[in-house]
């Protein structure tokens, strides 16, 4: 699959006054990092001022019955107030993230065949 995030900010229309950024953090996701409070992301404002956790494309591929995981970072200069539900769901051949209800292509999948 691949993942491209917008380069523009995203407004969720519940939020009109909240520019949403997303990215993807170039640090490989461990199993382990699921049980932490801060999933594995050290230092997320270092990461992000360095640049090392502002990717916006990713490209991966898995053999049929693999699975793969990583982090995706919804950066605003807001807080808000009610809590943040996000997404990432395959939907035909295309990728949606959809934040708080909102739902945006960010990407495409193709299925190759599996050969012996």
């Amino acid at each position: 699959c691949s993942i491209r995030f917008p380069t523009t900010p995203i407004v969720i229309p519940q939020s009109p006054n909240i520019q949403f950024s997303l990215s993807i953090p170039n640090i490989e996701r461990q199993t382990e990092d699921e049980t932490k409070t801060d999933y594995g992301l050290l230092d997320i404002q270092q990461g992000v001022l360095s640049g090392a956790y502002l990717n916006r494309t990713l490209s991966v591929r898995l053999a049929p019955g693999d699975t793969g995981s990583f982090y995706v970072l919804a950066l605003s200069e807001k807080g808000m107030q009610e809590p943040v539900r996000a997404g990432l769901q395959p939907e035909n051949n295309e990728l949606k993230y959809t934040i708080n209800g909102a739902t945006f292509t960010v990407g495409a999948f193709k299925r190759y065949r599996h050969t012996h």
